[in-house]
């Protein structure tokens, strides 16, 4: 268990509109690395997960992070260091590099996806 790649909790969908979205790609051994990158890029950078102000550094993300810290901090040795690398939305990035960052977890959306009525043509 010690050995988990952590961006594996932000690519492996549950079905819930809190979870990581569905990709339309099976994942394999030969691009899991590159596969990994991508879902994390997206899930770090996705609004509808986390929230930043870049005038307090104060971050409102995915619960998701909060269940699995032990696994983000594994290697990096916080949250805020886990997720720098993957930032690319300015006000993220920006409130990642204040000196003093405030990590706060967002309520999970345990609703399924695309319930009935809520499907493209229903």
């Amino acid at each position: 268990y010690a050995s988990v790649d952590p961006r594996i909790h932000l690519a492996i969908s549950n079905g819930t509109r809190g979870g990581p979205p569905l990709v339309s790609e099976p994942y394999g051994a030969e691009r899991l690395d590159s596969q990994l990158a991508r879902a994390a890029y997206r899930f770090v950078n996705d609004p509808a997960y986390n929230l930043a102000d870049p005038t307090t550094g104060r971050l409102e993300v995915s619960r998701l992070f909060g269940w699995y810290l032990s696994d983000f901090e594994r290697k990096t040795g916080s949250l805020a260091n886990f997720l720098r690398p993957f930032a690319t939305r300015p006000d993220l990035r920006d409130a990642l590099n204040v000196a003093a960052v405030t990590i706060a977890y967002r309520p999970f959306d345990w609703r399924l996806n695309a319930v009935a009525g809520e499907r493209p043509g229903e």
